[in-house]
């Protein structure tokens, strides 16, 4: 995923998670789609306002790249950072509450980017997919250690790694949720500093896509996204046999989760970003 990984000693680690059998996590991937639709709109680049907002949206689009320029492909790697180190800190932290200092001995419960920062698959190839205008981006960071044998007694290790394993996603959607809030605000009681074009406008409309995009593709139950690591932490006996032959097809369904990705998750993005542009409007026009 783009995005947050912890790692466990337990099953195999999801996605960014725990790592199989080794206490590291894998990384999480995610895929952003350039054009964002509107939920069961017409048009699929442009977001219509709420009943409430002004007769012209006050936000109406998403935030796309003209042309494959280095400068603008490094403003679009911004938000994916944040984004990135969010959703890693939000791992680290939800098993320091647990009772696991690993990742906290290790600097990696910290909101500081630098020490989530993997040199590929967060600068490099992010800014190589966005500079050959793929239309998609995809990349990760540094899995975050987890070790789930250091959990409190009274958390079980299954439960254990699946909430820490869904602090990812639910950080990236409570990270998009204040960028909409902010970004309505701006547009109450600045709209100078949101125009078309501004940075600060460009920075607040990334990070909802980035987020949207991250928290829903990291919750596909594929290993070793953080979806897995949910389903993992609950799932029945009964069914344990058919998870594990699932999860021994891991590296072919996660091929197929980074061709086919953004198919899966655009109906969900495009209704979850539409709210989104709904929250904007309705406050900017309050």
């Amino acid at each position: 995923m783009c995005g947050g990984s912890t790692s466990g000693s337990t099953r195999g680690r999801e996605g960014g998670r725990p790592a199989a059998g080794n206490g590291l996590a894998r990384p999480a991937e995610a895929l952003i789609p350039r054009v964002v639709g509107r939920r069961g709109g017409a048009s699929p680049s442009a977001l219509t306002p709420c009943p409430r907002a002004a007769k012209e949206p006050l936000f109406s689009s998403g935030l796309t790249l003209s042309s494959p320029n280095l400068l603008h492909a490094i403003a679009q790697l911004i938000p994916l950072l944040l984004s990135l180190t969010v959703h890693e800190c939000a791992h680290a932290w939800s098993a320091y509450r647990l009772g696991d200092d690993t990742a906290a001995r290790m600097g990696r419960l910290t909101l500081n980017p630098v020490p989530h920062i993997d040199p590929f698959g967060t600068i490099l190839l992010p800014l190589a997919l966005m500079l050959s205008n793929t239309g998609f981006m995809f990349g990760w960071a540094k899995p975050v250690p987890v070790d789930p044998t250091r959990f409190r007694r009274s958390v079980r290790m299954g439960p254990g790694m699946a909430w820490t394993a869904a602090a990812g996603p639910l950080s990236n959607v409570l990270l998009a949720v204040l960028a909409a809030v902010v970004l309505g605000g701006f547009f109450r009681f600045s709209p100078e500093s949101v125009r078309i074009g501004t940075g600060v406008r460009e920075l607040l409309v990334g990070l909802l896509q980035v987020n949207v995009a991250l928290a829903l593709f990291n919750l596909i139950p594929v290993p070793p996204l953080d979806g897995s690591r949910i389903v993992d932490g609950y799932m029945p006996l009964r069914l344990r046999p058919v998870w594990d032959r699932v999860t021994a097809f891991s590296p072919f369904l996660l091929m197929g989760v980074f061709f086919f990705g953004g198919r899966i998750i655009a109906g969900p993005f495009a209704y979850l970003f539409g709210l989104l542009a709904d929250l904007v409007n309705f406050i900017g026009a309050a």
